[in-house]
């Protein structure tokens, strides 16, 4: 039965490997409860934010303190770069983010996060690297 010790082990080995934003224990361990395995939520994906800055400085845009996807979009929007995302992917990309922060909002407030909510996370910074991808060639 794993115990705390072994959760800290394991995100050391993460750490190491890929440094991540990161990493979210929940399930049984989370609750003080026993249980047969460690569940970790590993956020390595700030891939959004920073493909659309990317894109955003090779078009001459000077780097601002701008986190929030719905205002990269904007911003990106005045730069010539139009990107498709429904509101309901960016409120929830935002969501995410907004908690990198200590004393910050996340999406930990609203419950914890499942493997469906990384697999989303991960979709959606998916399809706006393919969008910038095809704004920049």
């Amino acid at each position: 039965m794993p115990n705390l010790k072994d959760v800290y082990e394991v995100a050391d080995v993460i750490k190491g490997a890929c440094n991540p934003h990161a990493i979210i224990l929940f399930g049984s361990l989370s609750r003080g409860d026993k249980g047969n395995d460690i569940d970790l939520l590993i956020v390595t994906n700030k891939r959004a934010e920073k493909i659309v800055k990317w894109a955003l400085l090779k078009r001459g845009w000077e780097l601002e303190n701008a986190h929030s996807i719905r205002r990269l979009i904007a911003i990106a929007k005045d730069h010539g770069i139009n990107l498709t995302l429904r509101d309901e992917e960016v409120d929830f990309i935002d969501s995410i983010y907004k908690g990198r922060y200590p004393g910050e909002d996340g999406l930990l407030p609203l419950g914890n996060p499942t493997k469906r909510d990384a697999k989303k996370a991960l979709q959606i910074a998916q399809n706006i690297t393919e969008q910038i991808e095809a704004h920049v060639e």
